[in-house]
């Protein structure tokens, strides 16, 4: 079984190589899109930076609370700015970790019409030598 929308998986991304901090450490993405050409979007714990006046990483963010519309633990940012794109490749059921519903998809989605996001293609050969579940 597939990955679906709204779900959201542990990975290792080769962005913007496979040495990156994004590949050397698991993170959360969103899953934005499924299928064959699959759209995963980057969410991370809030930290104490993304609240000061200047800070413009992520420019374009959603700020989701635990609550019942998500599985967050933490107060969380989703990163609008870049939309990782993942083709022809199957994400095991297992690297899937919790679900955010359809309120939280419909912020990530009117933030993707609102901002000047990039949708950043992922190498898809590093991206199964990073993670064995990946395939």
């Amino acid at each position: 079984m597939l990955i679906k929308e709204k779900e959201i998986a542990t990975l290792k991304l080769p962005f913007p190589n496979k040495y990156s901090g994004l590949a050397v450490k698991s993170h959360m993405y969103i899953c934005n899109k499924s299928g064959i050409n699959k759209e995963m979007v980057k969410c991370q714990t809030l930290k104490p930076y993304h609240l000061l006046p200047n800070n413009n990483d992520p420019k374009y963010y959603v700020l989701e609370l635990p609550s019942n519309r998500n599985t967050f633990k933490n107060d969380t940012v989703i990163d609008c700015d870049k939309f990782f794109s993942i083709s022809n490749v199957t994400i095991d059921r297992k690297l899937v970790k919790g679900w955010v519903d359809g309120t939280v998809m419909n912020k990530i989605h009117n933030m993707q019409k609102n901002s000047k996001f990039k949708i950043v293609p992922i190498n898809v050969t590093d991206l199964k030598t990073l993670n064995s579940l990946v395939y």
